[in-house]
């Protein structure tokens, strides 16, 4: 009987030194991947900076033309309200000194 306490409590160390052993290596593993997961989501993070900067920077001189147009499209409104306003002030100067 003692033979097999003594196997059991053999069996029971072996058993337990394995489990620590097998905690150790998973734990180490574990961070491994961790670590590998962080490289590569940094990576990533990297690559889409750097996608969204040259997508900016294709987007920049549309962006720019279409504003231009824009601009141009507004300063040709007010100049022509200019030239409406000039000639319709001297329509009625005239008529005014037609009327004088």
């Amino acid at each position: 009987m003692s033979k097999i306490l003594d196997l059991a409590k053999s069996f029971e160390q072996t058993s337990s030194k394995q489990a620590k052993d097998t905690e150790q290596v998973v734990a180490t593993e574990f961070k491994k991947h961790e670590q590998r997961l962080i490289d590569l989501l940094s990576e990533n993070e990297q690559a889409m900076k750097s996608a969204i900067q040259e997508q900016n920077k294709r987007l920049l001189p549309t962006m720019l033309k279409t504003w231009s147009i824009v601009a141009i499209a507004i300063v040709t409104a007010l100049l022509l309200m200019w030239g409406i306003l000039t000639y319709q002030s001297k329509k009625i100067a005239q008529n005014a000194e037609i009327m004088a």
